[in-house]
C-alpha cells in the first residue's frame, strides 16, 4: 500500500515539474516587442528598427537558421540584454569596413545590423561562432552570411530569391533576435 502511494505522490510530482517547465518554455518563447511567433502579424516588405541600448553592450555569438511551415526563420543569439537593430531590403550586400560584395546565391538581399553590439572580446578575439558565409536551398533563404563587427554594430546578411515579406521581434532569457522569411 505505501509503496503504490510513493508511486503516486511520485507520478503527481513528476507530472507537475513537467508542467512547470512547459509552461516556463512556452512563456519565454512570447517575442517581448512584436508580432506573436507563430502568427502572420507583423509581416512586410517594410524596414524595421529599434533603439534599445542597453547599459552594457551585448556580444553576438551565433547565428542559426530554421524552415517552418510559411516561413524560414533566422535566430541571432546574444549573451547579454537585448539590443537595438534595423533590418530591411538593400540592392546589395557588402562587408562592413571595406565595402566588398558578399557572394550569396538570391535575387534580394536583407541586411541585419544589430546595434549596439559586438562579436568580439575585450581583448579584440571573436566570441562569434556562428557561419561566416553559408549557402541554404530552404524555401526561401537562399544564404547567410556575417558582414561585420564594425563601431558597435555587428552585421550580417540574408540573401532570398524574391522580395518576400518578413517580420522581426527579440526573444529574452537568452536574448534573441529573430527574423521570419515569408515563403
Amino acid at each position: 500500500m505505501r509503496s503504490r502511494v510513493r508511486r503516486t505522490a511520485l507520478a503527481a510530482l513528476t507530472l507537475t515539474s513537467t508542467f512547470s517547465l512547459l509552461a516556463g518554455a512556452a512563456a519565454s518563447a512570447v517575442p517581448d516587442d512584436g508580432a506573436a511567433a507563430g502568427s502572420a502579424a507583423g509581416f512586410s516588405t517594410s524596414a524595421r528598427a529599434s533603439n534599445t541600448a542597453p547599459a552594457a553592450m551585448p556580444k553576438v555569438v551565433d547565428l542559426r537558421w530554421g524552415e517552418h511551415g510559411t516561413f524560414d526563420r533566422v535566430v541571432i543569439d546574444l549573451v547579454g540584454k537585448r539590443t537595438g537593430y534595423r533590418v530591411g531590403y538593400v540592392p546589395q550586400l557588402t562587408y562592413d569596413g571595406f565595402g566588398e560584395p558578399v557572394r550569396l546565391k538570391g535575387k534580394r538581399f536583407i541586411e541585419v545590423a544589430v546595434r549596439p553590439a559586438r562579436a568580439h572580446n575585450n581583448d579584440g578575439d571573436s566570441v562569434y561562432t556562428g557561419p561566416r558565409r553559408r549557402q541554404l536551398e530552404l524555401a526561401s533563404l537562399r544564404g547567410v552570411a556575417f558582414t561585420g563587427d564594425f563601431e558597435g554594430v555587428v552585421s550580417f546578411g540574408l540573401a532570398i530569391d524574391r522580395k518576400a515579406p518578413f517580420r522581426v521581434f527579440t526573444l529574452s532569457q537568452p536574448s534573441r533576435l529573430v527574423i521570419d522569411v515569408k515563403h
